[in-house]
């Protein structure tokens, strides 16, 4: 009887260590599963933080690149507007080089009016007048 208990007892003992080596091999499975899950959370998290450090850098990148834009804008405006005063300028310029222009030929044009009166009148000083004795 008491060998019989004890075989009994075995055979429990033997169910209980099927069992517990199922239990095992299930919980093993289970934290390979979530190892492997970890590791692709790891990963994945991974990829994310790298992909947050790539958007941090491209929008510094863009707000660089907009503060340089806004720079070279204003460069431009300051380009734009110095480029119509002297557009300015030189048609000032262009209007009084005509001005100066129509009077160096209305000061040539009495030029010549002058020398050709101041030829006739040597011309007449120097041809002999009729009745009239020339002066020496």
């Amino acid at each position: 009887e008491e060998v019989a208990c004890l075989r009994n007892e075995i055979k429990r003992i033997e169910a209980m260590k099927v069992r517990a080596d199922e239990r095992l091999q299930a919980l093993t499975n289970q934290n390979r599963k979530l190892q492997y899950e970890l590791a692709s959370l790891k990963e994945s998290t991974a990829e994310e933080s790298n992909d947050s450090v790539l958007v941090a850098d491209l929008r510094d990148t863009i707000l660089k690149l907009c503060l340089k834009y806004e720079q070279d804008e204003q460069m431009w405006m300051d380009d734009i507007n110095e480029y119509h005063v002297m557009k300015q300028e030189t048609k000032l310029m262009q209007d009084q080089l005509v001005r100066v222009s129509k009077g160096k030929k209305e000061v040539e044009e009495e030029l010549l009016e002058l020398k050709q009166l101041l030829q006739v009148m040597e011309g007449v000083l120097v041809s002999p007048q009729v009745g009239s004795t020339p002066s020496k």
